[in-house]
């Protein structure tokens, strides 16, 4: 379990997320696991999603990742069979660019 705290620590993070899913105009909710990054941009934190292609903002990193549950959540209500692309392995890096 360490592991994870650390991970969380450093900005990275698993949540859990209701996707819908389902045909005919009936949808279930299926409980997927999120994976994100959270990082600080200006005043506020910016959490992504590392599934698919959804970020959010808040204040404090908790409120940046509940946003973000919030938004996926919102971009799969609707969309039946919708990409959700599972990680199994995210590392976080810095490199220099010349920009």
């Amino acid at each position: 379990m360490e592991p994870r705290i650390n991970a969380e620590r450093r900005g990275c993070g698993t949540l859990q997320t209701r996707v819908a899913s389902g045909g005919r105009g009936r949808y279930l909710n299926r409980v997927k696991r999120m994976d994100y990054v959270v990082y600080r941009e200006d005043e506020f934190f910016v959490a992504q999603c590392l599934n698919v292609d959804v970020s959010s903002f808040g204040a404090t990193r908790e409120e940046a990742a509940a946003n973000l549950k919030e938004a996926v959540e919102l971009h799969f209500e609707g969309e039946p069979g919708g990409t959700f692309t599972p990680v199994n392995d995210a590392v976080v890096g810095q490199e220099l660019v010349d920009a």
